[in-house]
């Protein structure tokens, strides 16, 4: 799904909470595709 860029109305504050919930997503993506032997394609590096 792609959200119009009107939408995307945010300051540094609304981002910041934005990237920490995707991080969070993206380290429990790879946890679970680790825990089955799985690797992911750009993992995140922070």
């Amino acid at each position: 799904m792609t959200i119009p860029y009107l939408f995307w109305d945010y300051d540094s504050k609304k981002q910041n909470m934005v990237m920490e919930v995707l991080k969070r997503r993206a380290e429990v993506t790879e946890k679970q595709a680790q825990e089955e032997g799985l690797t992911v394609s750009g993992g995140y590096k922070g």
